[in-house]
């Protein structure tokens, strides 16, 4: 294992934490990630990765050593903000960005509107689908409709009872909860066409918050991608199937 260097960088005014490691001059590969985590959690596939690769992983603002944004974002704000540390973190040719669900809807976002460029992409249990109405999403909308009418208390209560774990984590913190919010109400599929680059989609099977029908669907709409699914995985893939995940990314790069 190579030595880690955290780095510090001010982008748009925010104290901006990332690692980098592997090799000078090496093919670069940037990793993003998920909602609520940091880059911390790819260190067992950067350890595999940087003798052959110049390895990059950022903290998004609002995360883990990079400071919190100064109003409410969406996810074309997270873009826009990713292209100006690619700037100035002086990656001007990436090989590779590996994007874990909200960080693959970010990549997903800057790729499909040109804010950012690499030669290949790697989606791991990625979000940007908006999920179905199920019935227990029928009664979250239904319950919201109602909560309209109802006493600020109870309004509370019912939104408690329904909300995703992510969205409770964020209690007391106004802005990134409705920076969480702007970010799973938007629908993406449409960008997925843009996608010209060869893209590897790395799904768990047991994965409940981005289910494999969604890769399904990135499969279907991302004309040059590779979709592969691994049993007993969830959300995490590349955690719970650290060896499969990292086979995949190999001979695909």
């Amino acid at each position: 294992m190579l030595q880690y260097l955290v780095m510090k960088v001010i982008i748009e005014g925010l104290m901006t934490e990332y690692l980098r490691s592997g090799k000078n001059g090496a093919p670069t590969l940037l990793f993003l990630h998920g909602w609520g985590s940091n880059a911390a959690v790819f260190k067992g596939l950067i350890d595999n990765l940087e003798k052959d690769f110049d390895v990059v992983a950022l903290n998004f603002p609002g995360f883990s050593g990079t400071d919190q944004p100064p109003q409410v974002w969406d996810v074309q704000d997270y873009a826009d903000w990713t292209e100006k540390f690619i700037e100035k973190a002086g990656l001007k040719e990436i090989h590779a960005i590996v994007g874990h669900s909200f960080g693959g809807r970010v990549m997903l976002k800057g790729i499909s509107n040109s804010k950012f460029r690499a030669e290949k992409l790697i989606f791991m249990d990625t979000s940007g689908v908006k999920p179905r109405l199920d019935t227990r999403g029928k009664t979250i909308k239904l319950m919201a409709r109602m909560s309209r009418i109802l006493p600020s208390s109870l309004r509370a209560k019912v939104g408690q009872k329904f909300a995703s774990t992510d969205y409770k984590n964020l209690q007391g913190d106004p802005i990134m909860r409705q920076t969480f919010q702007n970010i799973v109400n938007e629908d993406l599929t449409s960008a997925m066409p843009l996608v010209k680059q060869p893209s590897l989609l790395i799904w768990g099977a047991d994965d409940t918050e981005t289910p494999p029908a969604d890769a399904k669907v990135f499969a279907t709409k991302i004309l040059h991608s590779q979709l592969e699914i691994i049993d007993q995985a969830g959300h995490y893939v590349f955690l719970d199937q650290p060896e499969k995940v990292l086979k995949l990314i190999k001979e695909f790069l």
